[in-house]
């Protein structure tokens, strides 16, 4: 019987290769004359099928929410700082970007075309996969480029993995206002809480925080429902309330998030990744709403 810890590491493995097995399909493309965004298959025989995503099989509760994760090299960087201006950073609160801005992260929306210096960025992405088997595999980097689609249902929880567990201790500064705090995890795990509520009118509101997974795995006793209690392996988890990033999307729109330049603070641990070679690279990670089928009883409100 596979412990915890093994189970989730093979779990990460089957969803790097489902996933990267689609990943050379799913590349952005709109179509600004119906304001709404597809997937395309980027291929020199124009005429072979697409291999994109799999049809999407959507309930009446749950919104699909598409994402990709691209691994950006040093020589990429410059290229993605002339990405920011062409997308609204404004759409989020500027309080809310003061506070991801002192903890090193960046976010915008994408509202319209896909500009093209990140359309570039995703096809110099996917043309690696191409040529790199240690890519394919997953194998390259801590955080792999991958692409994931996931179905939402109004409110649940969704884990996003950023940067899987590694033994050791790694520091963590946090911002607070102007107050530098710091801790000290084992074995962290970092991942976003990631919450979709869909609303009648086809759009959601998408949230997504911070936090870090640490420390062994501890039998704790859990409740979904009154009277519904069970026991699980959980480990601890630290979550930064004050860092979640909140916004009404609509089917199309893209939520794009990495880390500041220059790097600190916890967008430095989210958004970088150690290659096998020893290189530091950027992750950026894009996520595209999707067409749901709403129904009035599950307009609810945010929380």
């Amino acid at each position: 019987m596979l412990d915890p810890t093994q189970n989730n590491r093979m779990k990460e493995r089957l969803t790097r290769r489902n996933f990267l097995t689609v990943f050379s399909g799913a590349l952005f493309a709109y179509t600004s004359t119906t304001g709404c965004a597809k997937w395309s298959h980027l291929d020199s025989e124009p005429h072979k099928p697409s291999v994109g995503l799999p049809p999407i099989q959507m309930s009446a509760d749950s919104m699909p929410i598409e994402l990709i994760f691209l691994r950006l090299t040093p020589e990429q960087i410059p290229e993605l700082e002339s990405v920011w201006p062409r997308v609204d950073e404004q759409a989020i609160p500027i309080d809310i970007r003061r506070r991801l801005d002192r903890n090193g992260i960046r976010v915008a929306i994408v509202s319209e075309a896909i500009p093209l210096p990140l359309q570039r960025m995703i096809e110099a992405v996917d043309q690696r996969l191409q040529d790199d088997p240690m890519e394919r595999a997953g194998l390259s980097a801590d955080m792999p480029s991958h692409s994931r689609l996931l179905q939402c249902k109004s409110g649940q929880r969704k884990e996003v993995a950023v940067r899987p567990s590694r033994s050791g201790s790694l520091v963590m500064l946090y911002q607070d206002g102007l107050v530098a705090k710091g801790k000290t995890y084992d074995d962290a795990a970092l991942q976003l809480d990631l919450r979709v509520v869909p609303k009648v009118d086809g759009s959601a509101i998408v949230s997504i925080q911070p936090e870090v997974q640490y420390g062994p795995f501890k039998q704790k006793i859990v409740g979904q429902q009154e009277f519904a209690l069970r026991r699980e392996l959980k480990r601890d988890v630290d979550t930064w309330q004050d860092l979640q990033i909140k916004h009404q999307m609509h089917p199309g729109q893209i939520m794009m998030v990495s880390a500041t330049n220059p790097k600190r603070s916890i967008g430095e641990h989210f958004f970088f990744t150690e290659t096998v070679s020893g290189t530091t690279e950027q992750l950026v990670l894009l996520m595209r709403l999707g067409q749901g089928k709403m129904n009035s009883a599950f307009d609810t409100q945010s929380q």
